[in-house]
């Protein structure tokens, strides 16, 4: 709550700034955005009425906010990926895989994961409730891990650094939740972190996060007490974003345009350099700047009497 308290405020001060260019219809009247959205990268699957899936009222396979896995294409899509066809931990490991590949960056407000799949394009809270629900749909549990991270250069990053928008990017913070997915296999939740696609990672000199990883505390850090675990997005927390997004649109086509041109040089250096052997570089550039302390017990010198 107060997450969003502070989220609201910045809102509010984003509105006071922008009241000029705002004259009733939250948008600067001239602007016209330059970001293209990417291609999708997929074909649609056709949904066939009678395909297996979960429809359970269970927790952590239930539909929730924005999440429906008895959606018709998501249905479809989990069936193309093996659901109910192959072990779960196969199929959980095939779904990480397509979201996080085949997901485009692109900030815009949250909506329903059929959209998202439709699109082809989200935010890190788009991909972690399309993998969420393809999950849920396969019968397999899963939930949401949330936290604010508390990099602003991360931020920095993603908005491009434009110096006309440096003193919003801590307010703008407020808003930028990041997340993993927590999937049950067995009797362990596996920590799954799609978020960041490996074009994205590569040109942040990050190594490819794995199914199984967790990225939180390893490849970047989460604002104190902001972590919670829950079934669902969180009720207002698109509020918000819907509004950051009207009352200041040139800041995130900016942005959009900076994580496209991220990715495109991303993908150069995995050509390049290929996947795995950019992996293994950058994990071991990491190891070196973080080096594992490892305590033993010191050997003393002992003497006979």
């Amino acid at each position: 709550m107060k997450r969003l308290a502070s989220g609201a405020f910045f809102v509010l001060k984003l509105s006071l700034l922008n009241l000029r260019h705002l004259k009733g219809t939250g948008r600067k009247r001239n602007f016209h955005p330059s970001f293209t959205r990417p291609v999708r990268k997929y074909d649609l699957p056709e949904f066939t009425p009678g395909i297996e899936h979960s429809r359970s009222s269970l927790k952590y396979l239930r539909p929730t906010l924005y999440c429906n896995p008895d959606a018709g294409s998501i249905v479809a899509m989990a069936q193309q990926l093996g659901a109910r066809q192959i072990p779960d931990r196969e199929y959980a490991i095939a779904a990480f895989e397509f979201v996080k590949r085949n997901i485009s960056i692109e900030i815009l407000p949250l909506d329903k994961v059929e959209t998202i799949l439709e699109r082809g394009t989200g935010t890190c809270l788009h991909k972690l409730s399309l993998l969420v629900a393809l999950c849920r749909s396969a019968g397999i549990q899963a939930r949401y891990k949330l936290y604010i991270l508390s990099s602003t250069g991360t931020l920095g990053q993603t908005l491009g650094n434009d110096p006309a928008a440096q003193r919003r990017y801590d307010e703008l913070g407020r808003l930028l939740f990041h997340g993993e997915a927590e999937i049950l296999l067995g009797d362990c939740w596996a920590t799954c972190s799609p978020g960041l696609s490996d074009e994205r990672q590569a040109s942040l000199n990050l190594p490819i996060t794995r199914f199984g990883e967790q990225a939180l505390g390893v490849w970047y850090s989460a604002e104190p007490g902001s972590i919670t675990v829950v079934e669902s997005i969180p009720y207002g927390l698109n509020i918000l974003m819907k509004a950051a997004a009207r009352l200041s649109p040139s800041i995130i086509d900016r942005a959009n345009m900076n994580l496209a041109e991220q990715c495109r040089r991303g993908r150069a250096i995995l050509d390049e350099a290929g996947e795995s052997a950019y992996d293994a570089l950058a994990r071991r550039l990491v190891r070196q700047a973080n080096p594992e302390i490892l305590m033993s017990e010191r050997q003393e010198i002992k003497f006979e009497k």
